[in-house]
């Protein structure tokens, strides 16, 4: 950093960096009362000024670039748009009254929500749309904050809410909801009210991989998960999975079921297990003489995976594992895992599509897309002898 103090450090936080500097240089915009076409501090200023990367604050002027804010000139620098927050108009200034224009909230930007909203920019653009992206870091207050400063954005005209591990619906999305403004879940759905969303099916997909697995013949078949209750996604898959046990005519008790699995909190969005929930997994596996794990997700079956290894299990020559979505490192861990696929860019494709319907038509009941899964097979499973 040259040197140079910084003005006021960012630090990690329930905020995530880049959107904390997204802030820092709209008040610098009004502090320093920019004129359209004025310079903004580069990249290189602004990681001196924060204490932060040069590559946080790039992504902080992609972001603002991506709302309109300022456009950006190579070799040149970034510079205040031309009536910045007029409706109607790019980053330029220029007319472009023939896209609609929205957002894309999401928790964080981990692998899984990238690809959600790599497809949905993308399809938007080639509807006619524009999307722009904000991160709640995961904090209900900066939600509420989001959603409430979008709805009253002239120029977003709905929104697409990817809600994360949510259990409850937010007090401005319900609010959001009941005015009729147009919104559309991804990947979740609450109890408490209907409203429109793109998902998987998630119980089938679970009723499949356990029925595979049952044909591979595991009969003593346990299902491990975060915390189940209240959070739907999860509590669909716990059902496929037990409809698929009982049809089957199989054994099934509650012992069977292992749903402790947490995630260290912190500001690096890295997924990390607490350390006292592998000696937890250790006795669940023991106990029950599982031959096969039925896992959540697939942070949870490398988990697995992991603890296996630290006890000499072999997997799968010992115990099966399987997954659940197919994130990247499902196929990059030691022994790749057999997984149930769901594809992010459908979620970002459908949600964009509904969204637009609902654009079309705000006063229509709520519309729930449901999208098929599909399993992966590799190298966590093998078939048991008779």
């Amino acid at each position: 950093m040259n040197g140079k103090k910084p003005r006021e450090k960012l630090m990690k936080g329930p905020l995530v960096l880049y959107e904390q500097m997204r802030r820092k240089v709209l008040e610098l915009i009004d502090e320093r009362n920019l004129k359209p076409h004025d310079p903004v501090p580069s990249e290189g200023e602004l990681a001196d000024m924060f204490g932060v990367s040069r590559r946080t604050s790039k992504q902080a002027l992609e972001m603002l670039a991506q709302e309109g804010v300022v456009y950006r000139m190579p070799r040149r620098g970034t510079f205040l748009a031309d009536h910045p927050h007029a409706p109607g108009t790019d980053s330029r200034g220029g007319k472009v009254s023939s896209l609609k224009s929205a957002a894309i909230v999401v928790p964080m930007l981990d692998e899984y929500t990238g690809q959600v909203v790599s497809s949905a920019v993308r399809h938007a653009l080639s509807r006619q749309m524009e999307l722009t992206l904000r991160i709640t870091g995961g904090s209900q207050e900066e939600e509420d904050a989001i959603m409430k400063d979008l709805a009253e954005a002239r120029r977003t005209e709905g929104i697409i809410f990817f809600p994360g591990d949510r259990k409850t619906c937010g007090h401005e999305v319900l609010k959001l909801h009941l005015n009729r403004y147009p919104l559309v879940l991804v990947d979740r759905v609450f109890k408490e009210i209907s409203m429109s969303a793109v998902c998987h099916n998630h119980v089938k997909a679970a009723y499949d991989m356990t029925s595979y697995l049952i044909g591979q013949n595991h009969h003593r078949i346990g299902f491990i998960s975060e915390p189940i209750t209240g959070v739907v996604s999860r509590e669909e898959r716990y059902q496929g999975f037990v409809q698929a046990m009982l049809e089957h005519r199989l054994p099934f008790t509650t012992d069977w079921l292992f749903d402790e699995v947490a995630a260290e909190t912190g500001g690096d969005d890295i997924y990390r297990i607490r350390l006292d929930i592998f000696d937890k997994i250790e006795h669940f596996i023991k106990d029950n003489r599982l031959t096969a794990l039925f896992c959540a997700n697939d942070h949870v079956a490398v988990t697995v995976l992991n603890v296996a290894t630290k006890l000499g299990i072999e997997v799968p020559g010992k115990l099966s594992i399987t997954g659940f979505t197919d994130l990247p490192l499902a196929s990059q861990v030691h022994v790749p895992l057999t997984t149930v696929r769901k594809c992010a860019a459908d979620l970002g494709k459908h949600a964009v599509d509904l969204l637009l319907r609902r654009l079309e038509n705000r006063e229509g009941e709520p519309e729930l897309v449901s999208l098929e899964t599909e399993i992966v097979v590799r190298e966590s499973v093998v078939k048991r002898e008779e």
